[in-house]
């Protein structure tokens, strides 16, 4: 596939698979909701990725910072559901406000559980560490931004998926000495044209998106585009609504903190 491709005619190729692009990303995409005796008071986003054959959910070190695993629970269903399961401890980078570190992870002690029976697995070969030539490509945001619904009698909840495609707004050099950012930052607008609609929309309150993925579309990966061409490039840890901007951590750093826990290659 010609990767000189216009904005428009990436755009194009993205609603016409709106679809499955969505079910890639949801399938291997969790909210992770802090639960205690009076319900869900907060949550964010996780992935599931699969390493060394061991299950785990990666999201941003402050999702998960300072609470007891036990009350994290990991909520897989589209619909309204009280099902639910908790992980067991993780590890992390960082994750407080003064520190650009922030990323982490938990462990999934339970894979047979039949919440993950409709649920995929990352796998390492799906993190682009070192990505170059990005303006080819499009950059696709995805999370779980839904506030929590309650109905009667019931502690039932529900969150809603949010995709938000736009423009890489540079490659990276990665020959220049020092050169290895640990952060992307990526441009947020308040209004947008919906990429499946062409509608005029408002984009929501991204509370929630944090631990979500960066995600890099790569349509001169092959000559017939799939969803598995997509590559994780970061997860989302920061949106400023003042200046539009959303920042994402590398996954080269979730790398390295898991290069501490499984026999993993080391990367230069």
């Amino acid at each position: 596939m010609n990767c000189i491709m216009s904005f428009e005619q990436r755009k194009q190729i993205l609603k016409a698979s709106k679809g499955i692009i969505n079910w890639y990303m949801f399938d291997r995409t969790v909210v992770l909701a802090v639960h205690d005796e009076n319900g869900i008071h907060d949550h964010g986003t996780g992935m599931l990725l699969r390493v060394e054959n061991e299950p785990i959910v990666i999201t941003a070190a402050h999702v998960i910072k300072g609470f007891d695993p036990q009350t994290i629970q990991l909520i897989t269903t589209e619909e309204h559901s009280n099902a639910r399961f908790a992980p067991a401890a993780g590890d992390l980078y960082g994750g407080d406000t003064s520190e650009e570190l922030d990323v982490g992870f938990l462990r999934i002690v339970d894979p047979g559980s039949p919440l993950l029976a409709d649920k995929r697995f990352l796998c390492l070969e799906d993190l682009e560490l070192f990505p170059t030539n990005l303006t080819t490509d499009l950059a696709v945001l995805f999370g779980m931004p839904g506030t929590e619904h309650k109905e009667p009698i019931q502690d039932v909840h529900s969150f809603a998926s949010f995709t938000y495609m736009t423009n890489f707004p540079e490659d990276l050099d990665w020959t220049a000495p020092g050169n290895r950012p640990t952060i992307l930052s990526i441009g947020y607008d308040e209004r947008v044209e919906d990429v499946f609609t062409g509608g005029d929309v408002s984009l929501p309150d991204p509370h929630g998106m944090s631990g979500g993925g960066l995600w890099r579309i790569r349509f001169s990966a092959s000559a017939i585009w799939t969803p598995d061409c997509m590559r994780l490039l970061g997860i989302l840890t920061e949106f400023y609504n003042d200046r539009h901007e959303v920042k994402a951590n590398r996954v080269e750093n979730l790398y390295h903190l898991l290069c501490h826990h499984f026999e993993l290659p080391d990367i230069q």
